[in-house]
Parts: structure tokens; C-alpha cells; sequence
């Protein structure tokens, strides 16, 4: 592994993995990382991945300890992350027969995974190549295409220990690496009818990995305003927007105004959106057309519009569209969307937004981050969507991370540690109370990363529940959607030797506010805020009228 760029290995503790431990960090070319909780450990490989978009491993002993890689496992898998998770094993002949920590591992995450591969049960000095071999085959898998986990399961006899006092030596083997397909696929022809047949172009850009030259020719395109371009957070595009306030627009607009969004030609790039609202517009229409661009081939069909798939890089498709569009100027739906955008941003603005509560706390956090490249990490449910609400304070410097494939609140600390270890940048992470409290073993490691500052915006409940249509219809919405609670990160931090700032009011909060930025180490800032004062708030800038 070690020679396909494999650095990076994540362990976890056991007895039946101890021949892999010392194989692996027993290799100079490759840096081994300690994390008790194996959820959380793959979770921040997840998190390295993401960051230096090579693949990471993972390693763990058998048993149920496998089973817990299954939640990161599964958003690598949507967002198309390389993970290779490598579980120690009992010999097959002690399956069901009640030996300990023996279950069915291999092929365990079969709906889940890219491939998997199991290496012989009784190894010996022959069966080295055929290893060797194996970690090559599951490298390649993890990122031929469609990149992804992939899983390795070996089954380890004992004695497990006898080579614990012995120089390792690894020997070498020869290997050819596979060529890559070409990306062949014909650009698509665009003469002079064609902004006739198709004059309501919309281009939503979902969940990627940016580079410079795609940001370069699509910002050129939003500028001609002849196609509307909206890009969701994870997007890596987050600054191209042709309207920041896009999210509030389809917030606020009524069933009229948002037929009229619906375009003629729809452009997608990337994979998953989060707004619901766009995906609901877009499922009950009719398209006439939809081109998705994916340099891997791939597309999961989100809109039922069975698209069109131009398999090339998104600068080579957008430098060829952007040829066309500077002979053609059309700004029809470029205005119908600018009406609301302006009618909506003009509407917010009239709300008060000095009450203490976590809309306009986060509002106020994101104005007074520094203005520098950073990683912005963003948890799941109710955080990603009040910042989705203010796009506007976003800066076209910060890079934002979230969990959004499939993930819910699990794993949200551990992705931002993981990326965090691995990054040069400052971090920053936007949690809700649950989201933190269900991670909170995303710290029980030794070396820290000291780049990270944690915000927690506590509203002592599962806050998101309050604030859409249908959980306050049912009478087990509290304890059982809601889930108040009395817990604060406070002894947490205390337990971990992190420093702490807590804020329940304006005044503290401002204070704690320029603290927090000052602050070099890692650190939570936890803000305390009241659940039915946060729903009323953000119910009447739901209701906003444009």
C-alpha cells in the first residue's frame, strides 16, 4: 500500500489486528494514528480523505469492532470518498461456533462498498506475493472511476505476537499500474437556434472538489448573466453564485414565483444538493433538457430528469460553453430570478437582528471570522441551513466541509479532527448541541489538533424538529423528536484540557466572540440559546414575503 501513496492509518485497539499494527507502523513511509472509538476513527480517515483527496486506511481487530466503520463507510460511499477499512479476522472454522469476537466479516458492507477482498486463511512465506497483490488490487479500487471505500478482511491466526521482538523486512514485489480509461465524450453542439429552443439555462453546481481552472471559467459564465448559476455550500463553488441569497429566495417565494425559476436547460456538476426545495421543484417538472457533467462517468439521476452525461472535466465542458455564450445575450430569466433575489434580500433586511438567538448568533460569528483561507466545517441538520440562509457572509476564502451524503448528526467532530490533523489552515467548526454530544469521543485522542476552534450553538434540543411543518402535530414530539437536555460541552472541555468560552447573552457574547478569535490552541466557544425564541424568529423569516 505503502508504495500506491498509502500514508496515512488509522488503528484502533484489539488483540487480533496486533500483526497488522506492527506491519504497518513498522513502515517509514507511512504515519499510524491512534483513536480508541473505531466510529470515530473512520470518521476522521473519512475526514483526512477529504482533505488531501488521496486514500486513507483503517484498521481495526474483529468482531462487532468492524461493524461501527459502517456509518462513515456510508457517506464515503455517496460522496465518493477513498477509504480502505482493513479488519483483522478470526480463521473461518471458528465462525459460529460461539468464539469470541467471530461473525461473518467478510463482504460484511457489500450494498456499501467499491470491492472486496479477503486474504488467505493459513499464511506463509508463498502467499506474501498474493498479499502484496491484494493491497495493490484494493488501492486501485478505491480510486479507478468512482472513488470509494474498499474493504480488505484478513484472517489472522494465532500465535499473534511471536514477531513483536523481530526487525521486519518487506520485500519487494513488481507491480504495473493500471491506465486510466480516456474520458472521451462529445462536447455538445451549440449553434445559434440553440438559445432559442432553450433560453432559461440554470446551472446547479452539488457536492465536490473544486480546482482553480473550473472556478475560472464558470465565474466567467455567471458574469455574462445570460445563465443563472447557483452552487450549493459543499459545492467547492460556494462564492459562484449568481445570487448568494438563492436558498432564502426558494425559502420565501411563493408556488408562482417558483415555477417561473424552472429553466429550460438544466447544468448539474458534482453530486447531492441539500436544498429540498430545489429538488422538489425540479422532481415534479418536465425538463426539457438535462446535461450532467462528471469527469468519472457517474450520475445518481436526483432529479428523475434522466440526464444527459458528458463524461470530461468540468473546465473543458464550461470553456466550450462559455464560447457560446459571449455571442448571446439573454437576460430573461437572469432578471426573474435578480426580482426576487433583490425583493427578498430587501425583506431580510428589515428584520431585527440584535434579538439574542442562534440565527443572528451565527450571523454575527461568521461577520467577525478572519478574513483568510480557512476550513469552515459545518455539521448536519439545523447548522448547515441557518448558514445556508446567510450565504452572504461566507467568504470566497473559506473552503466548507460538511457530511452530506447520507450522514445525519453522527461523525460531524470526527471529520472536522481528521481534516484537521492533515491541514495546514485554520479550522473552524459550526455544531449544533446533539451533533457535538453524539461526537464527543472525536477528542479522545493524544495529539489534538490545535488548529481546530469548535462553535456549539446549544439550544438544549433538537431544534431543527421545531422549526418544519410536521413534528409539532405529533404529541411524542417531546421527549422523542425534541430531546431537551441540560448538558453543556463545559466539562467536557474541562475532561479534554480544552480551553472553553460560553456565552448566554449579547453582552458575553461579544466579549467571548473576540476571545475565541484571539485564541491560538484549539478551543470550544459554546453559545446558549432558547429553543422557542430561535423557532419564532426564524418562523417569520421563513414567512417573509417577496
Amino acid at each position: 500500500m505503502a508504495l500506491k501513496g498509502v500514508k496515512h492509518v488509522v488503528i484502533s485497539p484489539g488483540s487480533r489486528n496486533a500483526p497488522l499494527v506492527m506491519s504497518f507502523n513498522r513502515i517509514d513511509q507511512i504515519k499510524c494514528y491512534s483513536v480508541i472509538d473505531e466510529r470515530s476513527a473512520a470518521f476522521m480517515a473519512l475526514g483526512m480523505s477529504k482533505q488531501i483527496q488521496e486514500p486513507v486506511a483503517l484498521l481495526c481487530t474483529s468482531g462487532s469492532a468492524v461493524l461501527n466503520y459502517y456509518p462513515a463507510l456510508v457517506e464515503a460511499y455517496y460522496m465518493q470518498v477513498p477509504l480502505l477499512l482493513i479488519s483483522a479476522d478470526r480463521p473461518a472454522d471458528l465462525i459460529d461456533r460461539w468464539d469470541g469476537q467471530a461473525i461473518h466479516q467478510f463482504e460484511v458492507f457489500k450494498p456499501h462498498i467499491l470491492a472486496s477482498f479477503q486474504t488467505p486463511d493459513n499464511t506463509h512465506e508463498k502467499q506474501l506475493e498474493t498479499f502484496f497483490q491484494i493491497g495493490i488490487q484494493a488501492v486501485e479500487a478505491s480510486i479507478k472511476n468512482v472513488h470509494g471505500p474498499v474493504h480488505i478482511n484478513v484472517p489472522l491466526n494465532e500465535p499473534l505476537y511471536d514477531q513483536a521482538l523481530h526487525e521486519f523486512e518487506y520485500p519487494k514485489f513488481e507491480f504495473s499500474s493500471s491506465a486510466l480509461p480516456e474520458r472521451v465524450s462529445d462536447l455538445p453542439v451549440i449553434d445559434p437556434q440553440f438559445f432559442i429552443n432553450f433560453p432559461k439555462i440554470l446551472i446547479l453546481n452539488g457536492a465536490n472538489h473544486t480546482t482553480h481552472k473550473d472556478l475560472e471559467t464558470l465565474k466567467a459564465i455567471k458574469n455574462s448573466q445570460s445563465v443563472v448559476v447557483l452552487s450549493d455550500l459543499i459545492s467547492g463553488k460556494h462564492a459562484e453564485n449568481s445570487f448568494q441569497n438563492w436558498e432564502s429566495v426558494l425559502l420565501n417565494a411563493n408556488d408562482h414565483q417558483k415555477r417561473s425559476l424552472i429553466p429550460d436547460l438544466f447544468i448539474t456538476t458534482g453530486k447531492m444538493v441539500l436544498n429540498k426545495t430545489i429538488k422538489h421543484l425540479l422532481k415534479h417538472t418536465e425538463i426539457k433538457c438535462h446535461w450532467h457533467i462528471a469527469e468519472n462517468g457517474y450520475c445518481a439521476d436526483t432529479f428523475y430528469s434522466h440526464p444527459q452525461i458528458y463524461k470530461m472535466t468540468e473546465n473543458d465542458f464550461f470553456s466550450h460553453f462559455e464560447k457560446s455564450l459571449l455571442t448571446e445575450q439573454n437576460l430573461e430569466y437572469f432578471n426573474i430570478w435578480k426580482k426576487l433575489s433583490d425583493s427578498q434580500e430587501s425583506q431580510a433586511q428589515l428584520k431585527q437582528y440584535d434579538e439574542y438567538n442562534e440565527f443572528n448568533l451565527l450571523r454575527q460569528f461568521m461577520n467577525a471570522l478572519p478574513q483568510k483561507e480557512l476550513n469552515l466545517h459545518v455539521s448536519n441538520s439545523m447548522s448547515i441551513r441557518l448558514l445556508a440562509y446567510q450565504a452572504q457572509t461566507i467568504s470566497p476564502l473559506f473552503k466548507i466541509h460538511a457530511n452530506r451524503g447520507v450522514s445525519g448528526i453522527d461523525g460531524c467532530s470526527s471529520t472536522a479532527v481528521g481534516m484537521a490533523l492533515l491541514s495546514q489552515k485554520e479550522n473552524i467548526l459550526i455544531t449544533g448541541d446533539l451533533a457535538f454530544l453524539y461526537d464527543i469521543n472525536a477528542f479522545l485522542i493524544e495529539q489534538k489538533p490545535q488548529n481546530l476552534k469548535v462553535f456549539i450553538l446549544n439550544n438544549q434540543s433538537g431544534g431543527i424538529f421545531k422549526n418544519i411543518e410536521g413534528p409539532k402535530n405529533m404529541k411524542e414530539a417531546n421527549p422523542y423528536l425534541y430531546t431537551p437536555h441540560q448538558y453543556t460541552a463545559k466539562h467536557i472541555a474541562q475532561h479534554h484540557q480544552i480551553e472553553y468560552f460560553f456565552a448566554d447573552d449579547n453582552e458575553q457574547f461579544s466579549q467571548k466572540l473576540v476571545e475565541f478569535n484571539a485564541y491560538n490552541g484549539i478551543c470550544f466557544f459554546e453559545v446558549l440559546t432558547n429553543s422557542d425564541i430561535n423557532t419564532e424568529f426564524f418562523n417569520q423569516y421563513k414567512h417573509i414575503q417577496i
